[in-house]
């Protein structure tokens, strides 16, 4: 069972201490005691990394003691806490207390949560295949002097990531999601957000808003996100005031690049998108915050001027020809009716023939579940039959969902 105590154990495996520790610290109910061994701890550890800067003070075989000194103390606290139930039913008393609402109640949202966006995501990968998508991290569209300024060091990378879009989460606190159209960027966002309900230690409820009402006549975005509980999920507006009042919500921003979609200029979209990201900033300093993500697709991000208010940027990537090859070998293996298995041959067929236009389609995500569709998969073989070139090609399938 994949455990909060696993998952900790997990992270100082990778020597994410920083991170355990931060988790950690969101446990905000678990007990004075255990409380307090968490802040010293986590001061300890902060006192070193401090000392570790500074030529001089520590030889690296002395950091490296206490570095395991830090970690062996900090296995020893995982041991000590509450079982997985145990914690799950801390939790839920938690938000019942500081909600003013029972134990039940927090169940009912919480369940209604789950069920929300299962269901989202069951109507998403319907007849699809859960792929493994690669997520990097990336600094485009934001300036360099607000990078310097406010990312840290793992966050100024290119790196892969090997962790989840969670664990990134945890680790930055404020986090903007990037990627092409069809990436999985929404996908991502909702397995996240479920994951969030079902783990002990996120301490707060996660909800999915969409931008794309935003305007230039908003003037409040707490205001905006009270109107969207109220309107989207069905709380009361005393409710939604409460929850965002005890910073119980965590905002999921979906659709950056959908803000403006209305306006007839690219210029007066761009200065939604501006204004916008200058009401989230605001927003994040007034009520300080401590947890949100944006998504956008790249390129419209990358033409707002405004920075967003942000400690870290990851990248969707597209699928490459080796993870499509992968793909198909899973699904290969997978339980198949006799129309898919045709697919998948016949899509192992065309990659070993180098079909270039195929090969760009389907490093997008979504293109590729689309070609599962075997009265789809006949239709975009007879336009790759017309060598239809790489844009007109791709404007051609997006056509096909609707047919």
């Amino acid at each position: 069972m994949n455990t909060l105590k696993t998952r900790l154990k997990h992270l100082l495996a990778k020597a994410k201490t920083k991170q355990a520790l931060q988790q950690l610290l969101d446990l905000n109910y678990i007990g004075e005691s255990l409380k307090e061994e968490i802040t010293l701890l986590n001061a300890r550890f902060h006192k070193l990394q401090s000392e570790g800067t500074i030529k001089g003070i520590l030889t690296q075989e002395e950091k490296t003691i206490r570095y395991n000194e830090i970690n062996d103390a900090l296995l020893l606290l995982i041991e000590k806490l509450p079982d997985e139930a145990e914690l799950l039913r801390l939790k839920r008393e938690d938000l019942a207390k500081k909600l003013g609402i029972t134990s039940k109640e927090v169940i009912k949202i919480t369940d209604e949560l789950e069920r929300r966006y299962s269901e989202r995501l069951r109507q998403k990968l319907d007849r699809r295949l859960a792929l493994s998508l690669q997520l990097s991290y990336t600094q485009e569209g934001t300036s360099e002097e607000y990078v310097e300024t406010f990312f840290e060091e793992e966050s100024k990378t290119t790196d892969t990531i090997p962790t989840t879009c969670l664990d990134v989460l945890q680790s930055h606190q404020h986090l903007l999601i990037l990627g092409n159209p069809g990436a999985g960027k929404t996908t991502l966002l909702l397995e996240l957000a479920l994951n969030w309900v079902q783990k002990s230690e996120a301490p707060s409820l996660p909800i999915i808003f969409n931008l794309a009402s935003w305007t230039l006549a908003h003037t409040s975005f707490r205001e905006w996100l009270e109107s969207s509980l109220v309107t989207g999920y069905g709380f009361s507006k005393e409710f939604a005031k409460k929850t965002l009042d005890a910073q119980l919500v965590l905002p999921l921003l979906d659709g950056l690049d959908e803000v403006g979609k209305k306006e007839a200029s690219a210029e007066t979209q761009q200065e939604v998108r501006s204004h916008c990201l200058e009401a989230i900033d605001q927003y994040i300093a007034d009520e300080n915050v401590p947890q949100f993500i944006i998504c956008s697709r790249r390129k419209e991000y990358a033409e707002i001027t405004q920075n967003a208010p942000i400690r870290a940027e990851i990248l969707v990537n597209p699928l490459t020809i080796e993870q499509i090859k992968q793909e198909l070998e899973k699904a290969a293996s997978k339980d198949l009716s006799n129309s898919e298995i045709n697919v998948v041959k016949k899509l192992q067929g065309l990659l070993k023939e180098g079909k270039s236009n195929l090969v760009n389609v389907l490093c997008t995500p979504f293109y590729f579940n689309l070609a599962f569709d075997a009265e789809v998969l006949h239709r975009f073989l007879r336009q790759t039959s017309q060598h239809y070139p790489k844009r007109k090609l791709i404007l051609k399938t997006t056509s096909l969902r609707l047919l």
